[in-house]
């Protein structure tokens, strides 16, 4: 059991289209979040743990500079998501959900297991582990449903032995990129319920990894809300939502649908398309699509800046401010922004 002073916390992080997640990944280890497990899709494949494999690929240094064991301190699922759909939620078709994918990462998350009660019983106690942990993430009937292929179950099931899969190793933080994609909203529900009960109960940390503000509204203590690969806002959820400062978060909630709008209204969007992640500009990457944006804008690269509450934006005319309603007055008064984007 985990001490009761454990990091319970909700992160999210919201990702710009295109904005790549091996960007997201990168910026979490800049963090000083060590990413330890990859599931068991990579270690089947390789006969090698996630864990392992992310170990060896984690730079001394950030290690030491952590201080976390890289054994079982982070799981990452969702692999299968990133990849796209023909991968069953990183579940291989191939391969029986609960004899193939959950145990082989519980055999190797603990191998204590078979040490204790010798080689003859091991496989029993494996066995009652991935029952246990199917049944603890809502699957009925376990025992029959160890032996399904991933064609054999729905959506919302895979993607719970997927969340089985990941606690398997017993993470501190769990990383969970786009849980709810290709899920209806009725499913979607249930399993953002499901990872906010396990959260609670295990007294570990997650991260939501999204592209659906409305997923982390109300189950997320803290949002950062990514552009082109760096952090432009982060925050409390409350302040975030209620007292935006960059000009990417305003254009994101200008750009949901709410009941009070007229029928057949059209979507408020965010001109322009996303900059070259291969070829980022050494300036502000948003400028060019920024109603805000200044001649400073596209010359230089705004920093994080505190304005209180935790609560950081990186923007050198915020949203709410009177430098940044001057600045929007101008563009509206001359037609277009400093890019030469209509506003």
């Amino acid at each position: 059991p985990r001490p009761r002073h454990a990091v319970r916390d909700r992160f999210a992080v919201r990702a710009a289209l295109g904005a790549g997640h091996p960007r997201i990944v990168r910026q979490l280890m800049t963090e000083s979040l060590v990413l330890a497990g990859l599931g068991g899709l990579l270690g089947f494949l390789l006969g090698w743990t996630g864990s392992r494999l992310f170990g060896a690929l984690i730079p001394p240094n950030v290690l030491a500079m952590t201080g976390i064991s890289p054994d079982r301190s982070v799981v990452l699922f969702g692999l299968g998501l990133t990849l796209g759909s023909a991968l069953l939620f990183g579940l291989l078709p191939a391969i029986q959900a609960g004899t193939g994918s959950l145990m082989s990462v519980l055999r190797s998350a603990h191998p204590e297991s078979g040490r204790r009660v010798g080689r003859v019983r091991s496989g029993l106690v494996v066995l009652e582990l991935a029952i246990a942990l199917l049944r603890s993430v809502g699957i009925p009937e376990p025992e029959a449903r160890l032996k399904t292929y991933p064609h054999q179950l729905s959506g919302g099931m895979r993607q719970r032995v997927t969340i089985a899969i990941a606690l398997a190793c017993g993470p501190h933080l769990l990383v969970a990129d786009e849980p709810t994609t290709a899920l209806d909203v009725t499913i979607q529900k249930q399993i953002l319920d499901l990872l906010e009960t396990q959260q609670r109960e295990r007294a570990m940390g997650l991260v939501l990894i999204t592209h659906d503000l409305g997923v982390v509204a109300g189950r997320t203590n803290r949002i950062a809300v990514m552009y082109a690969g760096r952090v432009v806002e982060r925050g409390p959820t409350r302040v975030l939502f209620h007292d935006r400062r960059h000009p990417y978060t305003e254009g994101l909630l200008r750009s949901i649908p709410r009941m009070s709008n007229p029928g057949h209204s059209r979507l408020q969007v965010i001109p322009g398309r996303p900059p070259d992640l291969v070829a980022l500009p050494q300036a502000c990457a948003f400028a060019p699509r920024c109603r805000y944006a200044q001649p400073r804008c596209l010359e230089e690269q705004p920093q994080l800046v505190d304005v209180g509450q935790g609560h950081e934006h990186a923007c050198f005319y915020p949203v709410g401010t009177p430098g940044g309603g001057e600045a929007l007055g101008r563009n509206l008064a001359a037609g277009e922004n400093a890019a030469g984007m209509p506003v």
